[in-house]
């Protein structure tokens, strides 16, 4: 359920809704070779998702001839490292679902040219473990940073962006 002016803000509900509000979604065009071109910012995304959340899906169909890599990356000490890393062949079926290793920069991208039918795709970026009693923060765009933002007015409108999560400390 969206905010709204004047709900009581709970770690309960941020959880809740920064799964709903904190994502995005697209769609690979059939034939299209990359996902990275779908997603946006070379397939970066800066994510407040816990560890063993989804962090991304897509639903991969192709017929006798196609196929294709995706690969999902953790930025680690300054070095990419997957988290996720594996290869579609021919007659291919199947729903993808990589989970998150915890807060982090991500790269999710085709290490080969896809050859598959439309790909329906979703990502998350939104804190899922905000807690009673932290401080509230607001987080940088997802395809920014992981920074904090300070000096916006918390609204409700803001609220159902998925960029408001919590601290324990500042």
């Amino acid at each position: 359920m969206s905010w709204t002016t004047g709900d009581l803000i709970t770690a309960t509900k941020l959880n809740s809704d920064n799964s709903t509000y904190g994502r995005f979604s697209g769609t690979l065009s059939s034939g299209a070779d990359n996902i990275q071109d779908s997603i946006g910012n070379s397939g970066i995304i800066h994510s407040h998702r816990s560890n063993g959340s989804s962090l991304f899906t897509a639903r991969l169909d192709c017929g006798w001839f196609g196929g294709g890599q995706l690969i999902v990356q953790k930025l680690i000490n300054g070095s990419w490292s997957d988290i996720y890393n594996n290869t579609f062949g021919w007659n291919t079926h199947t729903n993808v679902t990589v989970n998150s290793t915890g807060q982090g920069t991500y790269r999710i991208y085709s290490g080969t040219a896809w050859q598959f039918d439309a790909v329906p795709w979703t990502a998350w970026f939104g804190q899922n473990n905000c807690n009673a009693g932290d401080y509230l923060v607001q987080w940088d765009n997802k395809f920014s940073s992981l920074n904090r933002i300070s000096g916006n007015l918390l609204t409700a409108s803001l609220l159902n962006t998925g960029y408001i999560g919590t601290e324990a400390s500042l």
